[in-house]
Parts: structure tokens; sequence; C-alpha cells
């Protein structure tokens, strides 16, 4: 029997990465999906206030087993 092959889906993950954790959960399963060959992960990206954020998104993007994945922030004007 063959075994159907999943085309991984291109995805660039833009978030509001803040003081909520849902985008937590988000990048969790968005690379989950990555390891699993399911997504293919472009870029990461954030628009949020918190000067750290870039930060934080390479950490999720550095510890898997992807390797480097490019990270853009881009703080609102006020």
């Amino acid at each position: 029997m063959a075994q159907n092959r999943i085309k991984a889906v291109p995805v660039i993950f833009d978030s509001d990465m803040g003081p909520d954790y849902d985008d937590v959960g988000a990048i969790t399963i968005l690379h989950t999906l990555a390891d699993k060959g399911e997504a293919k992960i472009l870029a990461t990206m954030a628009s949020t206030n918190y000067e750290g954020v870039a930060g934080v998104l390479n950490v999720f993007n550095t510890t898997g087993s992807i390797g480097q994945i490019p990270c853009w922030q881009n703080i609102p004007t006020k």
C-alpha cells in the first residue's frame, strides 16, 4: 500500500506575543507540525510594544530540530 505524502504548508507566523500566552501555544503547535513535516516555517514576526519579543521568538526558533528561522519585530509607533 502506497503511503500518502503530506506536503508541508509554508507558514509565516505573525504574532502579537506579549503578556498573554495564546501565541506561545500557537508557535509550539506550529513547531510540532514542522517537526512532523506538515508545516514549513518561513519566518516569524511580532507586532508588539515588548522590545524583547524578537529574543523570545528566537528561543522557539533555535531550540527545535529545524535550525535557524528568520525573526522580525515591528514595534508599533505611538
